[in-house]
């Protein structure tokens, strides 16, 4: 019985994650891990029993996680055969559209999920807003989320389909207009 409870015991510390490790899935990334070391300690801290690496609920963790950082699609976690010395595999949203608005910037990506961060520094379709509505007016949102998500649902869609590559998003200051600049035409 002794050297039984000294097993569940061992199993116990042994699953028990101290130290929180955080990976890229995609290489050459130079993404802010102290970000994201955080976020994975504030969710320990809400949830202390899933220190132990057999009590982690993976569904709930990668929900919160997405929440807080909308930048993240996808989250893994690797760990040994006994559950303990877990390693946190994050991988990031890569954007397709930029849209600067009130001093801030915005990324989105072919899904439609927009957030701050972009990993990857490419060049992407610039979304010009000549509507004239400030993010001030509008409680501090550029745009409405839905609006967003059509957005860069069409410019994945429209790369996507062969017709072209959109190079620029124009909103002008009319209504339920958006205008689609294609490469190489003038149009």
């Amino acid at each position: 019985v002794v050297l039984v409870l000294i097993g569940i015991l061992g199993y116990f510390v042994a699953s028990y994650t101290r130290t929180v490790v955080v990976e890229y899935s995609q290489s050459g990334l130079s993404a802010q891990k102290q970000l994201y070391v955080a976020a994975v300690n504030e969710y320990f801290t809400k949830h202390p029993l899933e220190h132990f690496g057999f009590m982690l609920n993976r569904k709930q963790f990668s929900e919160e996680l997405a929440v807080a950082h909308p930048e993240l699609k996808s989250i893994d976690v690797d760990r040994s055969w006994y559950g303990g010395a877990r390693a946190f595999v994050f991988g990031f949203r890569k954007p397709i559209l930029r849209w600067d608005s009130g001093g801030k910037t915005f990324y989105v990506d072919g899904q439609g999920v927009a957030f701050d961060y972009d990993y990857f520094g490419g060049q992407y379709v610039k979304v010009s807003d000549q509507s004239g509505i400030s993010p001030t007016d509008n409680g501090g949102e550029i745009a409405s989320n839905r609006l967003i998500a059509f957005l860069g649902k069409m410019v994945g869609a429209v790369d996507a389909g062969d017709k072209g590559k959109v190079t620029d998003i124009i909103i002008p200051a009319s209504t339920r207009e958006i205008d689609l600049k294609l490469e190489g035409r003038g149009y």
